[in-house]
């Protein structure tokens, strides 16, 4: 296996593109069992920016601009040793075209199928241009882990390419073998991404196989069939077909934390795992730059969208969980664990740090952040999730 160390801070200055183009790269790494293995770090340290480089040749480029959303071939350079990789644009209400800070998917193996970086085969370097305090994603998907939720983990790297600063980026896990052996302990199973908005426990098609391992849909097909179902039927079979704690305490937390980017309120960014092993799926949240409330096509700050956890059932399963009171109850518990947690690990008061930790990355970004807004957004996340464990209680006891 490879392992790649990660250089702490960026080293480059900033150069246009119109007068360095950028190398033209000859893809001629040394064979796998010839290249160095360095020293392991924690690409998702809770302390540490990380620095990365991306070398994109003429070819590259042009593949970024007439083809975002399919790969290339790049280099990618890490502790001074340049590795090929395949890269391509993400996104859709993040989207940026290239040159424009774009958020990146990186494949290790695409162009040699050994190569892995730390353990991983793919990576996610978001552009967080939609999350104005730069660290939802950290404190999100962190009270979900905190909660035994799978959910990804998330790191910070300053990002060059072609000796250009672009800026900050979070590093964010995937959701790929690693991940899942690590949740569910076999990673053999299916994994289905929502491929279309509103995507929904309806219909197989409308789902991307991510993982396929199975070799058919039979699993799917079958929880497909029972969401259909009503009352102590429906309760039944998704006793069976879900890893139903899991299921409970997932829908719980999008409540509680205003997760309206969701299955629950939006039927969207959202992964469904079949673990072979137990026979059951579970849901894997997705896209964690908007939650606290913080819609930013609506509102300056947050707090004011999604706030309602009655509002969370439009997913199917959310909808008819609902409607079923030993499922509606289980949610309810569920919510009440989770506001017992963030109260006790002082969630709000992770709020500062978070944005201590990469404030001076914000100022000095060639984004030109609003610092401002940065600040208030901040505190306003601060006040929300200090307050939010007495608001879920109070609307927990109106709703038993």
């Amino acid at each position: 296996m490879l392992i790649l160390l990660l250089a702490c801070t960026p080293t480059s200055t900033p150069v246009e593109e119109t007068v360095d183009p950028g190398p033209q790269w000859v893809f001629d790494t040394p064979a796998l069992e010839s290249t160095p293995t360095l020293e392991v770090v924690d690409v998702f340290s809770e302390t540490e920016t990380h620095g990365f480089s991306l070398e994109l040749d003429s070819q590259a480029r042009n593949d970024l601009r007439s083809d975002p959303y399919s790969w290339t071939e790049a280099v990618f350079i890490a502790g001074e040793v340049p590795y090929p990789i395949g890269i391509r644009i993400k996104g859709s209400s993040t989207y940026r075209d290239y040159g424009d800070k774009p958020s990146f998917k990186l494949r290790f193996d695409y162009v040699h199928s050994e190569l892995r970086f730390n353990g991983m085969r793919r990576l996610n370097l978001h552009n967080m241009v939609l999350d104005p305090m730069l660290s939802s994603e950290v404190l999100n998907w962190g009270f979900f882990r905190a909660a035994a939720l799978p959910a990804p983990r998330v790191g910070y790297a300053r990002l060059d390419i072609n000796g250009r600063d672009e800026g900050l980026y979070s590093i964010v896990e995937d959701i790929e073998d690693d991940f899942l052996k690590q949740w569910f302990g076999d990673s053999h199973g299916n994994l289905y991404e929502n491929a279309e908005n509103y995507c929904d426990l309806t219909r197989v098609g409308c789902f991307d196989k991510d993982e396929w391992d199975e070799g058919n849909d039979d699993a799917l097909e079958g929880l497909i069939s029972a969401a259909r179902l009503n009352g102590q039927d429906w309760l039944g079979e998704m006793k069976e077909r879900m890893d139903w704690e899991r299921f409970v305490s997932f829908l719980a937390m999008e409540r509680v934390v205003a997760h309206w980017d969701s299955y629950s309120y939006d039927v969207s960014n959202y992964r469904l795992y079949h673990d072979p092993t137990a026979d059951t799926f579970a849901f894997i949240p997705w896209s964690g730059d908007l939650g606290f409330g913080y819609r930013p096509w609506s509102y300056y700050d947050c707090g004011r969208h999604g706030v309602d956890p009655a509002d969370y059932d439009l997913g199917l399963l959310a909808r008819t969980c609902e409607q079923v009171p030993e499922c509606h109850n289980a949610v309810l518990d569920a919510m009440l664990v989770h506001a017992d947690m963030l109260e006790d690990m002082d969630a709000g008061g992770m709020v500062q740090p978070a944005l201590d930790r990469v404030r001076d990355d914000a100022e000095s970004d060639p984004e030109n952040y609003d610092m401002d807004h940065f600040e208030y957004h901040g505190a306003c996340v601060e006040e929300f999730i200090t307050d939010r464990p007495d608001v879920v209680r109070a609307w927990v006891a109106e709703n038993r």
